[in-house]
């Protein structure tokens, strides 16, 4: 929606998108349907973006196995310091 509301415009915005699980693989597993409309929107995602964002390296290189043409790409893994929040998973003394 954002690529084609800055149609004809003089600039475009940056696209910067986050994979945290390729779902047409999720679907191709569980043998759910769709798993193929799905590989076709995370390619175009992964093609059109300005950069990609994936949670681990083995995704990152998922997602560059799957579309060899794909924008940049970044590991950033992703996770949460319990220990900082709300004192869960606080060490004990």
């Amino acid at each position: 929606a954002l690529l084609r509301a800055a149609e004809g415009r003089p600039w475009r915005p940056l696209i910067v998108y986050e994979f945290h699980n390729l779902d047409h693989r999720l679907r191709e597993e569980q043998r759910n349907e769709g798993a193929e409309d799905i590989r076709a929107i995370e390619g175009e995602i992964a093609r059109r973006s300005d950069l990609l964002i994936a949670i681990s390296k083995p995704l990152a290189d998922d997602v560059v196995s799957c579309w060899p043409d794909h924008a940049p790409i970044q590991v950033i893994e992703d996770g949460v310091d319990l220990v900082r929040f709300d004192g869960v998973g606080r060490p004990q003394a």
